[in-house]
C-alpha cells in the first residue's frame, strides 16, 4: 500500500523513506572488556595475616654459630658455640579507590536496566585487586609503592642459575635451543636449590612450583623430544619431577636483569603473601545530588625468610 506524504513534505534526492535508528537493531547482551587474570591467588597461597594500622611487620632470625675442632688432649678449652640474632622487616601500602552516582544517572540505568551501582562497585574492586596482586608480583616496581617491598619476581639473596649460552648463535633463549638443552635448563635450575642447600630446601620431596613466561610455557608444550618421539619437553620433564606444578605467569617476559624473560623455582611454603585488608567499602556519602562510595585495602609484598628456597633464571 502506498503511503501518501502531506502535501508540504518532499524528500530530494539525499534523504529517504526510513530512519537510519529504524533499521538498526541493538543486541540483548552486553558485552563486557576482558582483563588478565589476577594470578597472586595462585602462585601465593599462604597470607600472613597483618593487623590494620600496622606500617611494618617484623620477623626475628635465630642462627646458631659454632664449629667443632679436633681434640689434641693439650688444649685449655673448647672453642665456644654462640647464638646469633637478627630482624627482617617488611613494609605495608594501603591503596585507595571509589565510585559515585548521581540521582539522574540511578535513573537513567533504571530505565534502561543496567545495574550502574553494582558494575561501578566491581569495577572498583578489580582496581584494588589489580593494585594488590602487582604489589604481590612486582613489588616495589610499581607506581606508587613504598621502596623496600618486594614481590615474588624480585626477591633478594635467592639464588640465580646462569642460563647458558647453548642456543642458536650462543644465545640464552629456548625458542632457539634443541629439546636436549631445554632440558638441562630445566633440570638445572630445579636441581640446583637442593644442590646449593645441602638438600635443606628443594628436595624431591617437596613440592615445587616453576613459573614462566607463557610464551615459554606454550613452547616447551610443543617442542618434542625427537623426529619419530611424539613426547613434548614438557611432558617429560614433569613425568621425572612430579613434585614440580609448572605454570605460566604473567609478568616474567620482562622481570628478569635489563627487562630480560624470567624463570623462577620456588617453594611455595616458604613464601607468605602480607594482606591486612583485602577489600573494605566505607559508608556512602551523599554530596549534594551525588553519592560517593570510597574503598581501600592495604597489603605488603611477600616474606620469605629463607630465600635460598628461590632461584631465578634470566634469559630463556
Amino acid at each position: 500500500m502506498a503511503i501518501k506524504l502531506p502535501a508540504n513534505c518532499t524528500l530530494d534526492a539525499s534523504q529517504g523513506v526510513f530512519f537510519s535508528r529504524s533499521l538498526e537493531e541493538i543486541e540483548g547482551q552486553l558485552y563486557k572488556v576482558k582483563y588478565a587474570e589476577l594470578e597472586a591467588e595462585k602462585f601465593l597461597p599462604n597470607r600472613k595475616l597483618v593487623k590494620m594500622g600496622v606500617d611494618k611487620l617484623t620477623s626475628q632470625i635465630v642462627d646458631r654459630r659454632g664449629k667443632a675442632v679436633p681434640f689434641a688432649g693439650h688444649e685449655d678449652g673448647a672453642p665456644q658455640v654462640d647464638i646469633d640474632g637478627e630482624e627482617a622487616s617488611f613494609l605495608l601500602q594501603s591503596w585507595v579507590l571509589g565510585y559515585g552516582y548521581n540521582i539522574e544517572e540511578i535513573e537513567k540505568a533504571m530505565q534502561a536496566g543496567f545495574p550502574l551501582e553494582a558494575e561501578r562497585a566491581l569495577t572498583v574492586r578489580r582496581g584494588l585487586a589489580e593494585a594488590m596482586n602487582s604489589m604481590a608480583l612486582l613489588g616495589d616496581s610499581v607506581d606508587g609503592v613504598k621502596a623496600g617491598i618486594k614481590g615474588l619476581f624480585n626477591q633478594a639473596s635467592t639464588l640465580t642459575y646462569s642460563v647458558p649460552t647453548t642456543g642458536t648463535g650462543a644465545t640464552k633463549t629456548w625458542s632457539t635451543k634443541s629439546a636436549d638443552n631445554i632440558l638441562i635448563d630445566l633440570f638445572g635450575m630445579v636441581d640446583a636449590i637442593p644442590a646449593a642447600t645441602k638438600e635443606q630446601e628443594g628436595g624431591p620431596s617437596k613440592p615445587l612450583n616453576m613459573l614462566m613466561p607463557h610464551e615459554n610455557l606454550r613452547l616447551i608444550d610443543t617442542v618434542r623430544l625427537g623426529s619419530v618421539n611424539d613426547t613434548s619437553v614438557l611432558e617429560y620433564f614433569r613425568k621425572k619431577r612430579p613434585n614440580v606444578n609448572i605454570m605460566g605467569a604473567n609478568y616474567l617476559s620482562t622481570a628478569g636483569g635489563s627487562s630480560a624473560p624470567r624463570t623462577m623455582v620456588y617453594d611455595p611454603s616458604c613464601c607468605e603473601w602480607l594482606v591486612a585488608m583485602p577489600f573494605e567499602q566505607l559508608p556512602m556519602e551523599q554530596k549534594g545530588f551525588r553519592m560517593v562510595v570510597n574503598c581501600r585495602m592495604r597489603a605488603g609484598g611477600v616474606k620469605c625468610l629463607f630465600p635460598k628456597s628461590i632461584i631465578y633464571g634470566d634469559g630463556c
